[in-house]
């Protein structure tokens, strides 16, 4: 037969001992999880910055300059962090990262003309039908890419998720009690 606890076969204790202070803690923990959330995507935006910049190869040193961090907070411990080069320059980059195959879209022979300019010394209507044999030769025959964002990414992957645990780590310990 089948027994039913009842209240008195429970024993228990309730106490309220520092309580208050794990509310008061708990209140806090929004901007203090966004503080160390912040600075640890902070430092990985960083990390991951310094690593790319290198491998992206330099005729006029455009590409490579605008590539920047960013960081976005999206809630309580939600931060994400952004490394890449700017919206100009992007186009650019992936041509750079993933190479273009024979045949594909012609790229827009302007944004060759910084390249063309620094590279073979020729600018204004020289330089021009300079970039767009450029963009041609590319359709035509397509490019080779070089990897960049991808090694980055992979060797410095445990370093970031390191910052990341620390971060938590820091947001734990000031929920403490004491």
């Amino acid at each position: 037969m089948a027994k039913y606890i009842t209240d008195s076969d429970l024993q228990m204790q309730i106490t309220a001992d520092g309580l208050e202070e794990q509310i008061k803690l708990l209140e806090k923990m929004p901007a203090e999880m966004n503080k160390e959330f912040i600075s640890a995507v902070r430092k990985g935006n960083k990390m991951m910055k310094s690593s790319m910049v290198p491998r992206v190869k330099r005729f006029t040193g455009s590409t490579a300059n605008s590539i920047r961090s960013s960081l976005k907070v999206h809630g309580p411990g939600q931060v994400t962090g952004i490394t890449g080069p700017d919206r100009k320059r992007a186009h650019i980059f992936r041509f750079m990262q993933d190479g273009r195959s024979a045949g594909a879209t012609m790229p827009w022979f302007y944004d060759l003309l910084d390249w063309v300019e620094k590279k073979w010394g020729v600018s204004g209507e020289e330089g021009k039908n300079a970039a767009y044999r450029l963009a041609r030769s590319i359709h035509l025959n397509g490019i080779q890419g070089t990897p960049i964002v991808e090694p980055v990414m992979e060797e410095k992957k445990s370093r970031v998720v390191e910052l990341l645990k620390n971060a938590t780590d820091k947001v734990v310990s000031k929920l403490v009690v004491k």
